[in-house]
């Protein structure tokens, strides 16, 4: 009878880290952000953006809407890197909380969201580090570049932007296709 009763409680308590690990959605990839990038060869552009992506999927989804047209993003990713342009969070603290999307952030190391693009035919890539102001609004620099030979290639543009509001939304399934590494 222990023996049944332990096992019941191993049942259960797998369960529910199972269940709550993947019901669970992260807030850096289930976003919505109101940002400005730099066109190619003009001037800067509005762009409302959103990203998704389910608990069981490797990787996130997205889209962005422009007065120009909307495009769609993939292989969208979190990654804590070494800070690179950012402003570092004050020793004194806060840091970041587990809602925020810039939960994992240290003074020495940022969250940054990189993936593809795709808009009007065309495909790149681009890298977004997430920093919070002394007013704690999450915000990002950025830069994005075309993919080239199935490579990122160099910069082509800046692309900041600041959270409007997590999105809870999931995201569709993503296919197989090989995976861009972005600098």
């Amino acid at each position: 009878m222990r023996f049944l009763t332990r096992l019941i409680v191993l049942f259960a308590a797998t369960a529910v880290l199972v269940g709550g690990a993947s019901a669970q959605s992260d807030p850096t990839l289930n976003s919505k952000w109101h940002s400005k990038y730099d066109s190619a060869g003009g001037p800067k552009n509005d762009a409302m953006v959103t990203l998704m992506k389910s608990g069981q999927d490797q990787l996130g989804s997205g889209k962005y809407e422009t007065q120009f047209g909307n495009g769609t993003f993939t292989q969208v990713r979190k990654q804590i890197e070494n800070r690179q342009q950012t402003p570092p969070i004050p020793s004194t603290g806060p840091l970041p909380g587990p809602n925020s999307p810039n939960n994992g952030a240290t003074p020495n190391d940022a969250v940054y969201i990189k993936g593809l693009w795709h808009f009007a035919g065309k495909t790149g890539w681009f890298k977004w580090e997430l920093y919070e102001t002394p007013q704690n609004e999450c915000k990002f620099l950025g830069k994005w570049g075309y993919v080239e030979n199935g490579q990122a290639g160099p910069t082509s543009g800046k692309w900041n932007g600041s959270l409007r509001t997590g999105n809870q939304n999931g995201s569709p399934p993503q296919k197989n296709v090989p995976l861009i590494a972005i600098p």
